[in-house]
């Protein structure tokens, strides 16, 4: 048995016709002391079968996904098997075989593509014409009223078909008569929709049909049970219908082209009764199954589409609906382009509107982002410049426990120096001193003994030794404490006036740097400690200081001879 279509109610609003707990609720008092366990088993056992159904939904939605990807394939499937009934018709040896090749030529293309299916149904006619068999032109001529019915032809019918009672109909072709009517009512009441007055006519003629139906098979028969259901259905009796035709499904195999018709009416029926839930799922195996059989009257599909978008699922809502309008082109039928296209036209504003809403949702969140990088990178940036100056004042700190170090160096080497010149000073002061008291021991003795002309004769001479001692000395001590110094020396002097090394003793011009360097500075103090005059002090020091690098820090320089670097 062929599908049909039943026309679309108006399209609900969001949420309208979602299935209600409300009256699930028990009115009558729960037993004592068990009341919130009841409540609590009983949500609990409604959730877990709400959340099957929903998984078994998603599942046949995600199946018809991934099929409606490769819907290009399974019609190119369809249209090569056309073609090649085509070529048998072309090779066709007689009136016969072309009757065949071309009713069944018209039956494909029934739900793929209606001018065509129209055509090879006339062109049957022909054929059967020219056999002359009045079963074969019936037969034809109720093929062309599906095509006509299909199209939304509905005023060339009556030129192409010769309309006539159901009794003037051979008994084989009666009940294939009626279902035509009955489709090409229901489509005309879905064209008509607008039009009440009209609907109600059309409907009326609809369950006319049915009846006549059911007084042609025979009482409690399967075609009998469904026409009885598809009536009660159109007087609102829900309950009883889906008790006569639910048990009709059954033995239905899934995966086959008579499930997905069947679904199809299921779905009908509990649109009617206002059970979403399952309808969604019949319609989800329904349009399943068109898909895959490459069918483009997809009424499953649209009709999907309508209840994706009434749940708020606008993304699959509106790709439904883009695949009902691109087969609904390509099929060629009026009626059914013009109620694809006033649905689609709401779904693809609302879809339109939802992208709309997510770029500005993403936009905002990229100036959100963008906002928080460039706080970000300001936080970096004062880190790398914090960083940046902790570093800069560990170095310093570097550089001042260095130059502590060094100053710390600088008192160790002064302490030592002052020890020195202690440990000297009192060694130097004390040798002097035994001197002269040997010396005043030693005159003593000859003044007593009237020894004066040798007392005049030791007293004449010189006591150059002793000096030369003092120098000597002097020496030793003072390149112990500086050791460079007269690669220090040298350092400050012009190559050719530098000094060469003696071993342990310096020269008269050395020792008056020397006691500039221990900062004796009066000139006079240094020509008393070397025993020579002022002026030859002068001349010395004049001298060394025209021979220096840099004559004008020269003094300065000298103090720094020695010193750590």
């Amino acid at each position: 048995m062929r599908k049909k279509r039943k026309p679309l109610s108006p399209l609900p609003h969001k949420g309208e016709g979602l299935t209600s707990f409300k009256n699930c609720v028990p009115t009558s008092p729960l037993p004592h002391g068990r009341g919130w366990g009841w409540v609590f088993f009983f949500s609990l056992l409604l959730i877990s079968c709400r959340s099957q159904s929903d998984m078994e939904l998603e599942r046949l939605l995600d199946t018809l996904d991934k099929d409606l990807a490769h819907k290009s394939e399974y019609i190119h499937r369809r249209l090569t098997y056309v073609d090649s009934l085509k070529h048998a018709l072309r090779l066709a040896p007689g009136d016969s075989t072309r009757y065949s090749l071309s009713l069944q030529i018209s039956d494909e293309y029934m739900t793929l593509q209606c001018d065509s299916a129209l055509a090879y149904a006339l062109q049957s006619r022909e054929s059967a014409n020219r056999i002359g068999d009045t079963y074969r032109r019936q037969e034809s001529d109720i093929r062309i009223l599906r095509a006509c019915s299909n199209a939304g032809m509905f005023t060339e019918i009556p030129r192409l078909v010769q309309l006539r009672s159901v009794a003037d109909w051979l008994p084989e072709h009666r009940p294939t008569y009626c279902w035509a009517m009955i489709g090409l009512y229901e489509h005309m009441r879905s064209y008509y929709a607008g039009n009440k007055e009209q609907s109600a006519r059309l409907n009326r003629l609809t369950l006319l049909y049915r009846d006549t139906l059911m007084q042609i098979f025979p009482p409690e028969s399967g075609f009998w049970k469904k026409e009885k259901a598809f009536s009660l259905q159109a007087q609102g009796q829900y309950d009883e219908a889906l008790s006569l035709l639910l048990p009709l499904y059954e033995d239905d195999e899934p995966g086959t082209r008579m499930y997905g018709l069947n679904a199809m009416s299921r779905a009908r029926l509990y649109l009617d009764k206002g059970d979403t839930a399952l309808a969604l799922t019949n319609l989800a195996a329904s349009a399943d199954m068109d898909v895959r059989y490459g069918v483009r009257e997809n009424e499953s599909l649209l009709a999907l589409s309508r209840l994706m978008y009434a749940k708020g699922d606008y993304n699959r809502a509106y790709r439904y609906a883009t695949a009902a309008i691109e087969d609904a082109e390509l099929l060629d039928s009026r009626f059914h382009f013009t109620e694809v296209t006033g649905i689609y036209r709401v779904i693809k504003e609302s879809y339109l509107q939802q992208l709309r809403r997510h770029e500005r949702f993403r936009l905002r969140l990229i100036l959100a982002l963008g906002a928080t990088l460039v706080v970000v990178l300001c936080g970096l940036a004062q880190l790398f410049r914090a960083h940046r100056r902790l570093t800069a004042a560990r170095h310093e700190l570097h550089a001042t426990i260095d130059r502590l170090a060094e100053a710390n160096q600088r008192l160790d080497d002064a302490g030592r120096v002052r020890e020195y010149y202690i440990t000297y000073l009192i060694t130097a002061s004390s040798a002097y001193a035994n001197k002269l008291e040997d010396f005043r021991k030693a005159v003593n003795r000859k003044l007593r003994a009237r020894q004066y002309d040798d007392l005049l004769a030791q007293t004449s001479r010189p006591h150059s030794d002793d000096f030369e001692a003092v120098f000597r000395e002097f020496d030793k001590t003072f390149l112990s404490l500086y050791p460079t110094f007269v690669d220090d020396l040298n350092a400050l002097l012009e190559p050719s006036q530098r000094y060469p090394r003696e071993g342990g003793s310096l020269c008269t011009e050395q020792r008056i740097i020397a006691l500039i360097r221990l900062g004796m500075n009066d000139v006079g103090e240094i020509a008393r400690f070397l025993h020579y005059s002022t002026q030859t002090i002068y001349n010395y020091k004049h001298r060394i200081k025209n021979h220096a690098l840099t004559p004008d820090t020269f003094e300065r320089d000298i103090m720094t001879i020695g010193q750590m670097t």
